[in-house]
């Protein structure tokens, strides 16, 4: 069973920060962002990685990251997850942020990562750190160690 990790909060409580810098500390081979639309893939940057559909590849693993929540991209899961399968794109593992609740019509980030197969192995609850400097915070790093250990141990990388 494929697995996944759901990082939840408020709007503007960090989650596509916490992403960007996940995805940063593992060090992917290739970032592309996922163009539902047209059905592609557009290479990327790390750096730029911000409210939107991500592949990276970390280690010959694909990871599919939802930097900005479903609802707010206007994109539920299962289609993204499709658009992947039609490029035939093996997705090893899902990193998603949601909003602490969903409140568009078919849109159940749970629900639908199950529908297709996905055991979420975690639940991430953040809140914004009210810190100019939050980057060199405590709890800044251990939210970001506990996600890519999570990730890495569950990939075996």
């Amino acid at each position: 069973m494929k697995k996944a990790i759901i990082i939840k909060g408020k709007q503007h409580a960090g989650k596509s920060t916490t992403i960007r810098e996940v995805c940063k500390r593992l060090n992917p081979q290739k970032i592309y962002i996922l163009n539902t639309d047209e059905k592609k893939l557009e290479q990327e940057k790390i750096e730029k990685i911000c409210n939107n559909i991500y592949l990276i590849s970390v280690k010959d693993k694909w990871i599919l990251v939802f930097a900005g929540s479903p609802t707010e991209l206007k994109i539920n899961i299962s289609f993204a997850i499709e658009v992947c399968i039609e490029l035939e794109i093996d997705i090893s593992f899902m990193l998603v942020s949601t909003r602490s609740f969903e409140r568009k019509k078919n849109f159940n980030t749970y629900e639908k990562l199950k529908d297709k197969g996905y055991n979420i192995i975690d639940t991430i609850l953040i809140n914004k750190i009210e810190q100019e400097n939050f980057e060199e915070t405590e709890e800044w790093e251990e939210r970001i160690e506990k996600i890519i250990n999570t990730i890495k141990q569950n990939l075996n990388i």
